[in-house]
């Protein structure tokens, strides 16, 4: 997680290319600290509140030791932490998107210690429709994870009606 200090995040999220420069430069931030053959597409960037906060979540490499990942990764954290607020700074605008009473100099960035989870556990469920469900022939088969079977199970219950209207 890196936290950015002072950054007001309502008047962040206000802003789609606003969002989409702020996830795209601290993708760039990390790149610069991985292993080679790493690119944006293995980085995965969510902001929340709290100030801003950026969770990054690396997908490794295939058949790389996650290991040394995380530990690279976590002696790098101080030069993240400088690309980080170098390319904040550099947003146009950012002055206006500071917190009430700060200034850009008020602005810092923390990135917390590496968190590592293991996916392997995820589950997906595929669910097909019956034919009597289908339109126009088409059978939808939809991959489901776990988490979601309620809102698929309701979506299966309510179909049958949909598609009376």
């Amino acid at each position: 997680m890196v936290t950015i200090k002072n950054l007001d995040y309502d008047k962040v999220i206000a802003n789609v290319t606003t969002v989409t420069k702020m996830k795209t430069d601290i993708k760039l931030a990390f790149l610069e600290s991985l292993p080679t053959g790493y690119t944006e597409a293995h980085l995965t960037v969510t902001l929340s509140k709290g100030s801003v906060k950026a969770q990054v979540v690396i997908t490794p490499l295939q058949g790389s030791d996650t290991a040394a990942l995380r530990s690279i990764v976590q002696s790098e954290k101080a030069a993240v932490e400088r690309a980080v607020i170098t390319k904040v700074k550099a947003i146009p605008n950012v002055a206006q998107l500071i917190e009430a009473g700060k200034t850009l100099k008020d602005l810092s960035v923390f990135a917390s210690d590496v968190v590592e989870f293991d996916t392997s556990d995820v589950r997906t469920t595929t669910t097909t429709l019956p034919e009597a469900l289908t339109l126009d022939g088409i059978v939808a088969n939809l991959g489901v994870h776990a988490s979601l079977q309620p809102l698929m199970l309701a979506l299966v219950a309510f179909l049958p009606a949909a598609l009376m209207l």
